[in-house]
């Protein structure tokens, strides 16, 4: 299936966070991306860009075994790098950066293989933890190599850019794939938790109590309308924030957002064995633009004091109560000399 890549791993009547390995009933849907690169600063950007074409690009939906079997086929690269972050820290910007390179490939939050490190519980029954994790291992391994050949047939690098919510799966990810470089990109947790609350993100997921319960690491006994947004987002950070804390060493760095210049970018690609060759003008284009564009208008600015001045007691008071002195400890490990 040279060329194809695939968007979504539909499970149908089923809910939407279970492993797809153990749903055999489901199914893969694809597009044809022919040999295009993915340029636009997420996955589901670039998909969007085929389906809105003037000729909008074939799909088709085939059984989740044919994933397996294509994956088989094409026996590419490990990655050679994944990105974790807490959301809202720059790690979009980093992507972006890398993706100016001709070496590699960046592949930014792409849902097929995301979904498979959600943090929650598999439906009542599942089968024990090790075989979920080898039936995960799986999948995501052909979901690698699927991506990694096929613009020509033959494998290249990339490097995997996980959700936010995946960071709590990162001991997981790291005993799966223990020799892939990871870099974690955090940032001042009042500044996230700002940029969160304007407009719901992380709080988005107290919608479904099961899914806040693990993502806060809040116990079940304790009623979720006890707790406000400002600690429920500050309980999720900390469960981030822990995660990078429990894996760092000289395979996993970590990168604050303060620390993100073109110089650092140099210093990443290096950290993923990648040359870092880069257009030096169209790094410097990168760091110009608002990194979330997919179209590159919008001229990026510095919103650090207007972050700083939103922040509210309540704001504050969850930031130093439940993630200041993880993000402190966080801080003192973003050496890269």
């Amino acid at each position: 299936m040279s060329g194809w890549l695939p968007i979504e791993i539909v499970l149908d009547q089923y809910p939407a966070l279970v492993w797809p390995g153990l749903v055999p009933e489901a199914t893969v849907r694809w597009i044809h991306f022919g040999n295009k690169r993915l340029v636009e600063p997420f996955y589901s950007q670039s998909v969007a860009r085929l389906r809105e074409s003037d000729n909008p690009a074939l799909e088709i939906e085939t059984p989740i075994e044919s994933l397996v079997r294509e994956g088989d086929r094409n026996m590419g690269l490990l990655p050679i790098g994944f990105i974790f972050h807490i959301s809202r820290c720059g790690s979009t910007l980093i992507c972006n950066a890398l993706k100016t390179l001709e070496g590699a490939q960046v592949i930014t939050e792409a849902r097929p293989i995301t979904r498979l490190f959600m943090p929650c519980q598999p439906a009542d029954g599942a089968s024990a933890d090790s075989q979920r994790d080898e039936e995960r291992a799986q999948l995501a391994s052909s979901l690698f190599n699927v991506f990694s050949c096929y613009r020509t047939g033959h494998a290249e690098p990339i490097i995997v850019k996980f959700t936010s919510q995946n960071s709590i799966c990162l001991s997981t990810i790291r005993r799966l794939w223990p020799n892939v470089p990871c870099l974690f990109v955090i940032r001042d947790p009042i500044a996230v938790m700002v940029s969160n609350l304007k407009d719901g993100g992380l709080s988005r997921f107290t919608q479904s109590p099961k899914l806040a319960y693990e993502m806060s690491g809040t116990s079940t006994s304790v009623p979720l309308s006890d707790i406000s947004v400002e600690e429920f987002c500050a309980r999720v950070l900390s469960r981030y924030f822990n995660a990078a804390l429990g894996e760092i060493g000289p395979n996993v760095r970590i990168i604050d957002y303060d620390d993100i210049t073109p110089q650092r970018i140099y210093d990443i690609a290096r950290f993923f064995q990648l040359d870092p060759a880069f257009n030096q003008g169209r790094l410097d284009g990168v760091f110009k633009h608002y990194s979330k564009d997919a179209v590159g208008s919008r001229t990026f600015y510095c919103d650090r004091i207007e972050k700083s001045e939103a922040a509210n007691r309540r704001i504050v008071d969850a930031a130093n109560g439940w993630v200041a002195s993880q993000y402190a400890q966080l801080r003192f490990a973003t050496r890269w000399s």
